[in-house]
């Protein structure tokens, strides 16, 4: 995070999985020891350097402390799902993989698990559902499914997302009523693919592509391929493989999306939030699209603090958790919602 109030978005000083694989390299040097006064200092400058890094260690760290817990009480759910006696194998940088190695197989193992389920390194369950014409499909807050077409289009789901459609014999046409899909047309130049999404409307001249509705308002990102954007008004833009569009009333915006941007645009599909560059409002947004127990932040002057890491969407008092050990704000707990407001120290 940077401090509340300021006005330029939050860069990452490396890539993260780099920095990742530094807090895990301090991580790895203190639980060795002897832990020296120099090290200390020197793992000091390094969180101070960024909010990044202070957010992977501490992320990490977390993690690092379940691993302890797992192992003081063996009968942990995680342990009987993969012993920590065994090895796991992941695939990982040459960096991660050294520092796996500095330590003993049981934690390196407990610690890789726990860093699958706190970073994203997972695939979400996602239901397979079954289609008709005509028929209406819908996923609640913080669910996905698969919906096949008889042309073979796969669409993912995500989270609070309604979707209808219908294939004809010489068209194809889906509706976007609210939310975000992951498209995967399958190829058939007899019978256009179109979706209407409530005045902006697509048509499919590729793949693969993501879409997000907010009420009027159309947001896209392709992956494979081509499509072709229209505002409500009737202007329209031509987008190929890392092109993102937003529509407004009269317009299409339409940008290049670098690797980074392209996987937190992404990142949904394998249940994550790249929050980079945000502010704590925006973040907030973003988690509860996810969650039924709603994050809300207090203040502007709290709202305004930009954050960056990835979290797990469903994660929320995880993320709340972060705020208040990691960043000393005032955080509160309640059934239905959480609340985050400025220190009270």
């Amino acid at each position: 995070m940077t401090g509340p109030g300021s006005n330029t978005p939050a860069k990452p000083p490396a890539p993260a999985g780099e920095i990742d694989a530094r807090a895990a390299d301090w991580l790895a040097a203190r639980d060795r020891g002897p832990w020296t006064d120099v090290q200390e200092a020197a793992l000091q400058g390094w969180l101070a350097e960024s909010t990044y890094h202070r957010v992977a260690f501490l992320r990490l760290e977390h993690a690092w402390q379940r691993i302890r817990r797992l192992r003081v009480h063996p009968e942990s759910p995680l342990v009987l799902a993969v012993p920590l006696q065994e090895p796991v194998v992941i695939e990982a940088s040459v960096r991660r993989r050294r520092w796996t190695r500095l330590l003993p197989q049981g934690i390196a193992a407990g610690l890789l698990v726990a860093l699958g389920v706190g970073m994203g390194l997972y695939t979400m369950d996602t239901a397979e559902v079954p289609w008709e014409s005509g028929q209406m499909h819908a996923t609640a807050v913080g669910e996905r499914a698969v919906i096949t077409l008889s042309d073979g289009t796969r669409i993912t789901l995500n989270t609070a997302t309604r979707v209808r459609a219908e294939i004809g014999e010489h068209e194809r046409r889906l509706w976007l009523d609210g939310g975000e899909a992951y498209f995967e047309v399958a190829h058939d130049p007899a019978r256009p693919f179109t979706i209407d999404a409530g005045g902006p409307h697509v048509r499919v001249l590729g793949t693969r592509f993501t879409l997000r509705r907010e009420g009027t308002s159309l947001q896209a990102h392709v992956v494979e391929g081509r499509v072709e954007v229209t505002a409500p008004t009737g202007a329209s833009a031509q987008l190929v493989a890392d092109d993102a569009a937003e529509t407004t009333a009269s317009a299409v915006k339409v940008r290049r999306e670098s690797a980074a941007q392209r996987e937190a645009s992404m990142g949904w599909l394998q249940g994550k939030l790249r929050l980079d560059g945000m502010t704590l409002d925006q973040a907030a947004g973003e988690f509860n699209r996810y969650n039924r127990r709603k994050l809300r932040i207090l203040d502007r002057q709290t709202g305004s603090i930009q954050i960056g890491g990835a979290f797990d969407t469903t994660n929320v008092e995880g993320f709340a958790s972060l705020l208040r050990t990691g960043f000393g704000l005032d955080v509160q707990a309640g059934s239905k919602e959480i609340t985050v407001g400025a220190s009270t120290q």
